[in-house]
């Protein structure tokens, strides 16, 4: 599917839209590099720390993981942002996802 054929009919220039897509791609390549790196740290605490029979490093465990969670998660709000943007304002009428609400006039 090419949606670089969506700027069409919008406020904003197409320029703009690539930008936000390159933005888009970015942040959700960010997104999975930081989980695949959290969950390849995780395994190595956590087999060390049950090779060990060490319980302390089981909790080292959270303390990588919260971070890489809120990192996860604040990329992943940055993306339905962006993509919200992108719907609004650079979606035309005929490919809009609430074309039939809009055609019937219904909220």
């Amino acid at each position: 599917m090419d949606s670089t054929n969506n700027y069409t009919n919008c406020t904003c220039s197409k320029e703009e839209y690539l930008m936000i897509r390159r933005e888009i791609m970015q942040d959700d390549s960010l997104k999975h590099s930081v989980m695949a790196i959290t969950y390849g740290f995780l395994g190595v605490i956590l087999t060390y720390s049950l090779a060990k029979y060490d319980n302390i490093f089981m909790l080292i465990s959270y303390v990588v993981l919260f971070p890489a969670y809120k990192i996860a998660r604040g990329k992943d709000l940055a993306i339905y942002r962006l993509g919200t943007y992108l719907m609004v304002f650079h979606t035309t009428r005929e490919k809009h996802p609430g074309r039939k609400n809009i055609l019937l006039n219904t909220p």
